[in-house]
């Protein structure tokens, strides 16, 4: 508090939305799409039974806002995800479903570093900010699609 700042830490889980940019390191989402869109099948390391917390940006957004509103929140240290697990073959069967459904997916050898679960326990956001988080997978990442399918077709052009 000696320079006036009231800091709170808010840890994101596995973000997706619109706009992300495609790189290696990017999330899993992004990464699955594009190589379904390229009509290229899918690699999952290890069995695919890994669960993770897909977290839409807009409620990332909601939890920084509700955060810098809500003196709880000083020094204080708040999960932002949805507090549900999704398997990446779960995953990939839906983004399959929607995309490519003659897509193949290739098993490589688990990353040793890769964590099996990684899922938001956001109880303390929502007690203490009233973090309420609104992601429907299955209907944002439609949205992710059609930006990520817009954004292909003008590259190709």
């Amino acid at each position: 508090h000696e320079l006036g700042l009231q800091p709170a830490v808010l840890r994101y889980f596995n973000t997706f939305g619109t706009r992300q940019t495609y790189t290696p390191y990017v999330g899993v989402i992004t990464i699955f799409i594009t190589q379904l869109l390229k009509k290229n099948g899918i690699t999952i390391f290890g069995d695919g039974e890994q669960r993770r917390d897909f977290v839409h940006v807009s409620d990332i957004v909601k939890a920084n806002l509700l955060a810098l509103e809500n003196e709880n929140a000083v020094n204080k240290i708040f999960n932002v995800g949805t507090g549900h697990g999704t398997s990446v073959n779960e995953l990939a069967a839906m983004l399959i479903s929607k995309i490519y459904p003659d897509a193949k997916i290739q098993h490589e050898h688990v990353r040793t570093e890769e964590l099996r679960y990684s899922i938001a326990d956001i109880s303390k956001a929502r007690n203490l900010l009233g973090y309420v988080p609104e992601t429907n997978l299955s209907a944002q990442i439609s949205e992710v699609i059609q930006y990520l399918t817009a954004k292909n077709t003008q590259s190709d052009s």
